[in-house]
């Protein structure tokens, strides 16, 4: 029963975080009569309010990593855009979600705990963009390219999501943010071909 209620808490948590995208609107006390336990109940299964943001953004990445995962297994013949085509939808799907986990200040992310937990999406992501590179590139190399990569994927998801992208067109913002993100890879690719 204890288990089931901390993943009803984390479920109910990540649930309003989704509806309300604002981490600011998502109470104890809202979570709790979700739940159906009163808020203060909610210490028994979480040292602090951070400890439960902790999970839930532990939580949040293994199901956008999970959902990753299964598009690639359905389109493995272009498997790069797949993956990054599979990210946006998902951020999109849960913007909420994806604010929680890159901009909002709601945890120390620097935790042992947190950076043990997210590890394994974070070198899947390695993993699947390096797919067709084999060993040919070095790991400081690989961690340039995904730093880069992510930065400008990032950067535009984040103005997708916040309204704030020039393309009003949510599709077309899509396909450029997808093509932009491509052509840098590549870029970046090549560059290190030639060095």
């Amino acid at each position: 029963m204890a288990q089931n209620t901390k993943q009803q808490i984390i479920e109910e948590t990540l649930a309003l975080i989704d509806e309300t995208q604002d981490i600011r609107e998502v109470k104890l006390r809202k979570i709790a009569r979700r739940v159906g336990i009163a808020h203060t109940s909610i210490y028994n299964y979480f040292a602090s309010l951070e400890d439960l943001y902790l999970k839930c953004i532990e939580v949040a990445i293994i199901k956008g990593a999970a959902y990753v995962r299964q598009e690639l297994q359905a389109n493995k013949a272009d498997y790069l855009y797949t993956f990054f085509a599979a990210q946006l939808d998902f951020a999109l799907e849960h913007p909420g979600w994806y604010k929680f986990i890159w901009i909002e200040n709601v945890a120390d992310k620097t935790t042992e705990v947190y950076q043990n937990n997210i590890q394994q999406p974070r070198d899947e992501f390695i993993e699947f963009m390096f797919l067709n590179q084999a060993n040919q590139i070095s790991k400081e190399d690989k961690y340039w390219i995904v730093d880069l990569v992510h930065g400008y994927f990032h950067g535009d998801l984040v103005k997708l999501i916040s309204g704030r992208m020039h393309i009003e067109d949510q599709e077309q913002a899509k396909d450029y943010i997808l093509e932009n993100t491509l052509q840098l890879y590549e870029t970046l690719i090549q560059k290190l071909k030639s060095k």
